[in-house]
């Protein structure tokens, strides 16, 4: 089992290539990495050669994506005429902030190069404190939602199955 976060780096050239001059090694992962295909991708290995947990408990072994996952039906009920997008651009990051009578309610970040293609989207409260984040997979897929206490600390996270249904629900305790 390697464990691999944000490779590729330097050490793991070797890595790489050993498993793309052997069809039959596999890459087993254990963190969950959203971009982990996106890396395989880049450094010319097959999905088939790497099997990550998440991945299979997320049904996601075979998952080879959908176009777009930007969805207003998971925010709130606004009159969507009134709604107010404003969307940046800054060097790397892409994003827009959603408003209904002057006041932010969601962030949508979207992954660089892609269209629609959400990578996180962040809901606040009236105060402006983040109550909950959904992470998507860049294969375009929710794949964890996380909500946040009222000091902004993590305390429940949910990841999903690619078919929109929680299989693992993670508890964070105060220290």
């Amino acid at each position: 089992i390697y464990q691999v976060n944000d490779f590729p780096h330097d050490r793991d050239e070797v890595l790489m290539a050993r498993i793309k001059q052997h069809p039959s090694m596999k890459l087993v992962t254990v963190a969950q990495d959203f971009k982990l295909h996106e890396r395989l991708k880049a450094w010319g290995i097959d999905d088939r050669q790497s099997l990550n947990m998440y991945d299979w408990l997320q049904g996601a072994l075979d998952y080879k994506g959908q176009g777009r996952n930007y969805d207003f039906r998971v925010l709130p009920k606004y009159d969507k005429r009134e709604m107010i997008m404003a969307p940046v651009t800054q060097g790397k990051e892409n994003y827009v902030d959603l408003k209904h009578d002057g006041q932010r309610f969601a962030r949508l970040d979207w992954l660089p190069g892609y269209v629609n293609r959400t990578q996180k989207r962040t809901m606040y409260t009236s105060n402006q404190n983040v109550w909950a984040k959904d992470l998507f997979d860049s294969r375009g897929f929710l794949s964890r939602r996380q909500y946040f206490n009222p000091d902004g600390k993590l305390g429940m996270e949910l990841v999903f199955h690619v078919d929109g249904t929680p299989v693992l629900e993670i508890s964070h305790m105060a220290d």
